[in-house]
C-alpha cells in the first residue's frame, strides 16, 4: 500500500506494479489530499512513490520519502520553456491572412508528459483568433535539465503568448494600438481552427464587446497616450488578452470518471471517485452532487480519500475535469 501525494494514482499503480513484477491488483494507493499540484504532481510524483515502494519491499518495512525543498527544486521540472519563430501575413486593414510559426519546447531529459503537451500547444497555437492560412510546426528538445512537466495550462499559455507577441508588433510596424488588431480578428461563429474543428457557440466577441464597455476601453487607451506623451522617465500601457482554452485531455479514452456510492441503512452516504483533492475543492462538489441527488443533508454525505481499491484504472485529476467527469459519475 502506497500512499503518495499524486494527481494520478493509477499510473503510480501501475510504475510500481511493473517495477515490482506484480498485478496492478496487488498494489494499492491512497491519496489523502495534496497541498496544491497545478500539473506539477500529475506524473513527477509517481518516481517517488516507486523509490519507496522498492525499498519497503526489500527491507520489509515501511518507507516514507519526503524531498527537502532543495532536493525537490533540482530534481522536478516546472512548466516547459519555449523558444519560437514566426511570421505574420495581414491585410491592408489588419485582417489576419497567414500565420507560420515553430515551437521549439524545453523537454529536459525525458519525455515525461511533453508530447502531449506539445499537441495542445498546436491546437492553441491560433488563440481566440480566426486565421484561414495556418503552418504550425513543434518541435520536443531533448536537454540535461530535469524533465519539465505538467503545469496550469499545459502548453497553451507558451501557443498564445507567440501570437500576441506577433500581434504587438504588427501593430508597432502599422501604426495602431495592438488592440484594434485583437478585436478585429476574433472568432466567430462557423469559422474553423487550423485542424478542422468548426467553433460553436463562440462568445469570444460578446466577451470582448462587454469588457470594453465595462472598463471604458477607448477612453482608456487616450488617457494612456496622453500620459506617455507627457512623461519622459516614466510611462503605462494598456494591453488586454482574450483567451480560448480547450477543456479536457487531449487523450479522448482519458475523459472518463468513476464512483462509489454505498447508502447506509441510516440515511448517510459515503462516496468515493477517482478525484483527487488538492485545495480546489472537489471533495466539497461531490459531497454537494451526492446531497442533491439524495436530497439529504450535505452533513449526512462523507467523501473517501482516493484510492484505487475503490475507484480503479482512474483517469488524472487535471485538464480542468475532476469535478466534471467524477462528478457527472457520482450522480
Amino acid at each position: 500500500k502506497i500512499y503518495s501525494a499524486t494527481q494520478n494514482p493509477t499510473a503510480v499503480q501501475r510504475i510500481v506494479a511493473r517495477l515490482l513484477g506484480l498485478a496492478m491488483s496487488r498494489v494499492e494507493v491512497e491519496v489523502p489530499r495534496l497541498g496544491g499540484a497545478f500539473g506539477g504532481k500529475e506524473d513527477q510524483a509517481t518516481a517517488w512513490a516507486a523509490v519507496a515502494a522498492l525499498g519497503a519491499t526489500r527491507l520489509g518495512r515501511p518507507v516514507k520519502i519526503v524531498l527537502s525543498r532543495p532536493e525537490d527544486l533540482r530534481s522536478t521540472g516546472k512548466r516547459h520553456p519555449y523558444s519560437s519563430d514566426y511570421r505574420l501575413g495581414l491585410s491592408r486593414d489588419g485582417r489576419l491572412l497567414a500565420y507560420e510559426v515553430v515551437f521549439y519546447q524545453n523537454a529536459g531529459a525525458s519525455s515525461d508528459l511533453s508530447p502531449a503537451i506539445l499537441e495542445r500547444t498546436l491546437f492553441h497555437c491560433t488563440g481566440s483568433y480566426f486565421v484561414p492560412n495556418v503552418r504550425a510546426t513543434a518541435y520536443s528538445c531533448r536537454t540535461n535539465l530535469p524533465p519539465n512537466t505538467a503545469f496550469r495550462g499545459f502548453g497553451g499559455p507558451q501557443a498564445m503568448f507567440v501570437l500576441e507577441a506577433a500581434l504587438e508588433r504588427a501593430a508597432a510596424a502599422l501604426g495602431v494600438p495592438a488592440w484594434r488588431l485583437q478585436e478585429k480578428n476574433l472568432l466567430r461563429d462557423g469559422d474553423v481552427f487550423p485542424y478542422g474543428t468548426v467553433a460553436r457557440e463562440c462568445q469570444a466577441r460578446r466577451c470582448w464587446q462587454e469588457a470594453k464597455a465595462l472598463f471604458t476601453l477607448e477612453e482608456a487607451w487616450r488617457r494612456v497616450e496622453r500620459y506617455n506623451r507627457g512623461h519622459t522617465l516614466s510611462k503605462k500601457g494598456l494591453a488586454l488578452m482574450p483567451v480560448c482554452f480547450g477543456i479536457s485531455f487531449t487523450n479522448t479514452l482519458l475523459n472518463q470518471g468513476a464512483a462509489l456510492v454505498h447508502v447506509y441503512t441510516d440515511g448517510s452516504v459515503s462516496v468515493s471517485t477517482g478525484a483527487v483533492e488538492m485545495g480546489q475543492g472537489v471533495k466539497a462538489k461531490m459531497r454537494e452532487v451526492a446531497g442533491r441527488v439524495f436530497g439529504i443533508d450535505r452533513s449526512r454525505v462523507r467523501v473517501e480519500n482516493t484510492r484505487t481499491l475503490t475507484v480503479a484504472n482512474t483517469s488524472p485529476t487535471a485538464a480542468s475535469t475532476g469535478a466534471d467527469l467524477n462528478g457527472k459519475a457520482t450522480e
